[in-house]
């Protein structure tokens, strides 16, 4: 009924009168808990849905949202987009898998242990994206509560051979890199030839 009432600025009406509601952030808040994954019962659960309301009633950009998510460290109660590091243990191998599909909308996870069978994905592209999080690792606090924070270490342990292809003194520490082709629409020899082998 508001729609067909019409007016030049209706659309930038409804979009106010929508995103101003009481429930708005409410109604998102739960979208986004199940697209992050956020579970109330590990460290930083339940800090992680607070902060994820409080960013969209603050309208909170989404590109600033998850920056802040996934290059956060620190404790949960002071730092609370950590509930999304925290929420795989800080392993660097669920964080790329986790972060690949959440935000860029690609399951990567598969190359984890080999090549992907489908898409262009080979196991040393899952490695270069989960090398940025190689660093990340989580400390137990020595105080009497033992809280659980994040932090950058020293060294990256996301290593390149795997396990299983190489030797541990063969084994490197992977530079980060970002391991999909941007702005490029035509496809190489490469994915052509892995196409027509899916195919077949």
């Amino acid at each position: 009924r508001e729609f067909k009432k019409g007016g030049s600025d209706l659309r930038a009406r409804l979009i106010e009168k929508r995103t101003t509601h009481e429930r708005f952030a409410d109604r998102w808040t739960i979208f986004r808990a199940d697209m992050l994954r956020i579970r109330s019962n590990v460290t930083g659960g339940n800090q992680l849905l607070a902060y994820i309301h409080g960013s969209l009633k603050q309208g909170k950009p989404y590109d600033e949202l998850v920056r802040e998510l996934i290059s956060a460290s620190g404790r949960a109660n002071s730092n609370p987009a950590v509930g999304y590091i925290l929420g795989d243990d800080a392993q660097p191998m669920e964080l790329a898998a986790a972060t690949s599909q959440i935000f860029l909308g690609v399951r990567i996870g598969c190359a984890m242990c080999h090549d992907h069978p489908f898409d262009d994905w080979e196991q040393k592209h899952f490695y270069d994206l989960a090398a940025f999080f190689g660093k990340t690792k989580t400390v137990r606090s020595r105080r009497q509560n033992g809280s659980i924070y994040t932090t950058e270490g020293d060294k990256n342990i996301v290593l390149w051979p795997p396990e299983d292809k190489a030797e541990p003194e063969d084994r490197k520490p992977v530079k980060p890199k970002f391991p999909f082709i941007m702005g490029d629409p035509k496809p190489d020899a490469h994915y052509l030839k892995r196409f027509e082998a899916a195919r077949l």
